[in-house]
């Protein structure tokens, strides 16, 4: 990076303050009564808006700031700006608008600077932008409620302002934008306003306006971190104290608990603490509180907050539902960081895959592990030991679902991501080995089999415990090897040992201990014992 310009400096904050009411510029109101223009950070800020309010692909393309940078987070912009698009085309569309989305503009502040230099610097010296300020848009929303939309706004080298309509997901422009206070000065204070019946109308709007627009910390949350959520979550709903339950709705143990806390609210008091539901599909939340909500239609619901933290809105039925129930909805914009939050989102996949393959939806449960392998690729490289964890949660499903041609492969080049990370003698090298055997076993390959378990098991016995649960696993393992090929006699020792280690480290009724006894019984059993 290096500077090719001096700084633009607003040297009119450091005017003189006898001559303020002389020096402050111009600025264009639209009919609603505020500012719009690509002139002004409030006037584009207040563009912004409009485009989400009415729907206008043309405006919002217009008015975002170029591509700029490389690698990650330009190919992320890149595809982020056309599905904004596609989502205002097809909002447009819509007889009805969510109750959730933005009604009119309600207030307009002044522009303000960052407190730290270090966005502008780096965007100045980077990306050949001469400005970064924030506007704070106070909005009203279908639903009645109001919050006040941050919006960051760039100086381009054309001498006009753009919007950046995805600050959070550039971590290094985005330093410190949601921790800065909220505003306080209207933006009629800043600037000239027009001698006319429209702006005199503005003018009066402005001051009449009820006070209390608290901002969200940001109303769009980046990232499926919990506590970030939580965090967003408060603001949204302006708790400064207070418990919340966050349920993210991820399995069947998910919506449980959502009916605990159904159950719970008979209580009239249990009703003063808001629900937080995550999902990376609001659909599913829907869906679910719409189950609960249908268990416990007699219940009193008044008063009950629920916050959706979603990517997407849901459906407006389900708002519906809510508010005829008076419940209080909120909706928070969760979205995913292109890197940061690459882990949480590889290991909420790999859990939406196993939830799906549970409930036999084994072709979507492939796509969906296919997409966790996908994401830790993109994040971490082809290398990672996530990479090779996908590969080994994949071959499983090919395995189960008789696609064995894809299996070896898949398990061998996690093996050597795993050796090449870990070192040949790692314990998570072990366990792919024993899948390995496994997969054999399954073939009749034996001789492969018992290679792969015979490895498996000199890892765990120099790592581990001898009377660790896993080491009883491989001698398991071996033992039904020997079992399937009718040598009885070099099974039974391998099944008394594994017998014996679980009868010692695990309680009386676990799976483990219960199959290795059904194998011991049956192989006495074959042998008239």
């Amino acid at each position: 990076m290096r500077f090719t310009i001096p700084f633009v400096l607003l040297l009119s904050i450091l005017a003189p303050m006898q001559a303020a009411a002389e020096s402050k510029p111009p600025i264009t109101l639209a009919a609603d009564g505020f500012p719009t223009g690509q002139e002004t950070p409030e006037g584009v800020a207040a563009d912004l808006a409009r485009a989400y309010i009415n729907n206008d692909p043309a405006a919002f393309k217009a008015i975002c700031i170029r591509p700029y940078g490389q690698g990650k987070f330009r190919k992320f912009y890149e595809e982020y700006l056309p599905s904004v698009v596609e989502k205002l085309v097809a909002e447009k569309n819509k007889a009805t608008p969510p109750p959730g989305s933005p009604k009119k503009i309600g207030k307009v502040f002044a522009f303000r600077h960052l407190s730290s230099s270090k966005p502008t610097s780096t965007a100045y010296a980077a990306f050949d932008f001469h400005d970064i300020v924030f506007v704070d848009v106070g909005v009203f929303l279908h639903n009645g409620q109001r919050f006040v939309k941050r919006t960051m706004v760039i100086k381009d080298r054309d001498g006009k302002w753009y919007v950046h309509p995805t600050p959070y997901d550039d971590e290094v422009l985005s330093q410190g934008l949601d921790t800065e206070s909220p505003s306080s000065k209207d933006f009629s204070e800043a600037y000239q306003i027009p001698e006319s019946k429209a702006n005199s109308v503005t003018s009066e709007k402005a001051k009449s306006l009820p006070t209390g627009w608290r901002l969200s910390d940001p109303p769009r949350v980046v990232g499926f971190d919990p506590q970030a959520v939580m965090a967003a979550a408060r603001n949204l709903m302006s708790m400064d104290e207070g418990s919340v339950a966050l349920v993210p709705m991820n399995s069947r143990a998910s919506e449980d608990r959502l009916q605990e806390i159904m159950e719970g609210l008979k209580d009239v008091h249990s009703r003063n603490e808001p629900v937080v539901c995550l999902s990376r599909d609001s659909k599913l939340i829907a869906d679910a509180i719409g189950r609960s909500l249908t268990k416990y239609k007699g219940l009193n619901l008044a008063g009950l907050r629920i916050v959706v933290a979603a990517p997407d809105q849901p459906p407006v039925e389900f708002v519906e539902l809510l508010n005829a129930r008076k419940v209080q909805y909120f909706y928070l914009q969760v979205a995913p960081s292109p890197s940061g939050d690459a882990r949480a989102e590889w290991y909420s996949l790999n859990k939406q895959a196993e939830d799906l393959y549970t409930s036999g939806q084994y072709a979507r449960s492939i796509e969906v592990a296919n997409k966790a392998l996908d994401v830790a690729e993109k994040h971490f490289g082809p290398n990672h030991s996530l990479v090779a964890a996908s590969l080994g949660n994949i071959a499983i499903l090919y395995k189960n679902q008789g696609r064995y041609s894809e299996v070896e492969p898949l398990y061998k080049r996690a093996l050597e991501i795993q050796e090449a990370n870990l070192g040949a003698n790692h314990p998570v090298v072990a366990d792919t080995l024993e899948n390995l055997g496994l997969f054999w076993l399954n073939q009749k390959q034996y001789s492969l089999s018992e290679e792969y378990f015979k490895r498996a098991l000199d890892i765990l016995e120099t790592k581990f415990d001898p009377n660790h649960p896993k080491v009883a696993q491989v001698l398991g393992n071996w033992g039904t090897l020997y079992h399937r090929q009718g040598l009885y006699a070099e099974a039974e020792p391998l099944y008394q040992r594994a017998l014996s280690i679980c009868e010692k480290t695990l309680p009386p009724n676990h799976p483990q201990l219960l199959h290795i006894r059904e194998n011991l019984d049956r192989l006495y059993r074959t042998t008239k014992r």
